[in-house]
């Protein structure tokens, strides 16, 4: 029997990132959509299917500047990766991951300018990657990121 599969049925990211300077300031640094890979696709669909084991557990920051492909498997230049909390009480079909950069964390090299939603603390599977504007992270900011997916039909 064959199957009539629509490709209108999406995984989309959004990240964002702000930064709290040391004077009470909150600025926002990142605010875009971002690449699930062909891995983080596979993921979702063993998870679907009950033959998955890994879930979304972490979230790292890089310094890469290379544009992100369907084919990546890590961040290009990883700086910091954090455990990340769940909430998937922000809608239907929706789940938000969101961790804190503190202000002695991930000064040296100050740049960042990639982000990834990882699988495991070291390693793990690379699910979205996303390249932006470079920032300079230093010990008078603290950052507070937030990862949407959605599921959506057309």
């Amino acid at each position: 029997m064959k199957m009539d599969l629509k490709e209108n049925q999406k995984v989309l990211g959004h990240l964002q990132i702000y930064a709290r300077h040391e004077d009470g300031r909150i600025e926002k640094v990142v605010d875009q959509k971002n690449l699930v890979t062909t891995v983080g696709l596979n993921l979702l669909r063993d998870l679907i299917s009950g033959n998955g084991s890994a879930f979304i557990t972490h979230a790292a920051l890089g310094s890469g500047t290379t544009a992100p492909s369907l084919t990546d498997t890590a961040l290009e230049n990883e700086v910091i990766r954090k455990a990340v909390a769940v909430d998937i009480s922000i809608g239907s079909g929706k789940v938000r991951f969101e961790w804190e950069i503190g202000k002695p964390e991930a000064n040296s090299p100050g740049t960042i300018s990639e982000a990834g939603l990882l699988t495991a603390l070291s390693g793990g599977i690379l699910v979205t990657h996303i390249t932006f504007a470079p920032f300079n992270k230093t010990d008078k900011i603290e950052l507070s990121c937030k990862w949407t997916l959605a599921f959506l039909g057309a």
